[in-house]
């Protein structure tokens, strides 16, 4: 015999790791492009710093 509340507990699970997974979806997808906002405006406001940057960027690339 099983209990009501183990015939419902799957689910329950599916659905609470489902509405997680979505959450941080939204989230990452959210904080890319606050990123890439971000870049953009130091890259307008700041071209030297942002030249600095990209340079670094491209030196550790090809360090790997």
């Amino acid at each position: 015999m099983s209990d009501d509340n183990d015939d419902m507990s799957f689910p329950i699970a599916v659905l609470i790791v489902t509405f997680i997974l979505g959450i941080f979806l939204c989230g990452s997808s959210i904080g890319y492009d606050n990123g890439k906002d971000e870049a953009i405006k130091i890259c307008i406001e700041k071209p030297q710093e942002c030249k600095i940057q990209y340079e670094y960027l491209k030196l550790q690339e090809n360090q790997k």
